[in-house]
């Protein structure tokens, strides 16, 4: 679902720059339409709605940026939705789905109207540098006593310095997805995901170093579980 609303929103933004993202998918499940939301809210820094449709009705689950009253933006697209609830940085709806196109509008212009620019320029809060060999099964099974993770209680971030792509290990997936190992000199090469980071793909072929801001996550595949960095930002290494 994550992958499916990152590339929805992708092609919005592409298409016509905004100050919101709303995406909506009939096959999504509700249950983690919040997680969806606040990863693109993470992905493209703007108060964010993410939709599934059932039974006749769409639900939402909306996430904000720092110091942006999202329950109020809400309240002026009142007369679109059927009920929602929630507080300034996160919040539920339902609405019609007739009722879809112009909530989108509304909310866009909610948000224009008082929106500050600066709320729109990411900025990130390290809670602590890592070294790569420090992350061990046991470091790892140990965060996952903290979950789950969500706006009350938001995954650590973690950053690490000097961090190589493991060399043929970074490919492009989905749209404009960067998969890829990740290891330090003398570490393990810990897996990771750069969702809409494609573009730096050559970067990671020259071999230069790169500081990297990173949650460390469960990920499920094919029955599989294994924990893997998603990586928030990179950049070369000054």
């Amino acid at each position: 679902i994550t992958t499916a609303a990152i590339e929805q929103a992708t092609l919005q933004h592409q298409m016509k720059p905004q100050c919101t993202t709303v995406v909506c998918g009939r096959d999504w499940h509700k249950g983690v339409i919040g997680i969806a939301a606040s990863r693109l809210v993470e992905r493209f820094y703007k108060p964010t709605v993410v939709f599934c449709e059932e039974d006749g009705k769409m639900t939402g689950s909306a996430r904000s940026v720092q110091g942006f009253d999202l329950y109020h933006a809400l309240s002026q697209c009142s007369e679109t939705i059927e009920q929602f609830g929630g507080h300034k940085y996160a919040a539920g709806l339902t609405l019609l789905p007739q009722n879809y196109p112009a909530f989108v509008i509304k909310f866009e212009e909610a948000v224009a109207r008082t929106i500050e620019p600066w709320q729109l320029r990411p900025s990130l809060d390290i809670d602590l540098e890592l070294n790569l060999n420090q992350i061990t099964p046991k470091f790892f099974r140990i965060l996952l006593q903290f979950a789950p993770f969500g706006t009350g209680n938001k995954p650590p971030l973690f950053c690490a310095r000097n961090v190589f792509a493991s060399l043929g290990s970074s490919r492009i997936v989905g749209q404009n997805h960067l998969s890829l190992q990740i290891q330090q000199e003398g570490s393990p090469r810990i897996q990771a995901i750069a969702f809409g980071q494609g573009s730096m793909l050559p970067l990671l072929a020259k071999g230069l170093p790169l500081d990297i801001a990173f949650h460390l996550e469960e990920n499920f595949h094919r029955g599989v579980t294994t924990m893997q960095a998603r990586i928030v930002d990179l950049r070369m290494a000054p």
